[in-house]
């Protein structure tokens, strides 16, 4: 519920990713292999300029998926995480 919610929050023009970031803890804390939670969360902490934190939780959500990084669409540019 509570990843699907912050997924919503993202998808509208100027999301509140303070929201955003505590939906997904939420549903992380309920579900702490939660791939889309770990991945939501770490956008929202790009965004917030957190970059560290960022970086941990997209590692996270890579690492969860069996993947070597993320990708993530900032403001119609790509960023590519490498998370190994």
């Amino acid at each position: 519920m509570f990843c699907v919610f912050s997924a919503c929050m993202l998808q509208v023009s100027d999301p509140s990713y303070d929201r955003v970031l505590n939906c997904c803890k939420e549903a992380i804390e309920r579900v702490p292999e939660n791939i889309k939670a770990h991945y939501r969360c770490g956008v929202a902490l790009f965004h917030l300029c957190r970059y560290d934190d960022a970086v941990a939780s997209l590692r996270k959500a890579a690492q969860l998926q069996g993947k070597s990084g993320v990708y993530i669409a900032v403001n119609g540019k790509c960023w590519h995480f490498l998370c190994v």
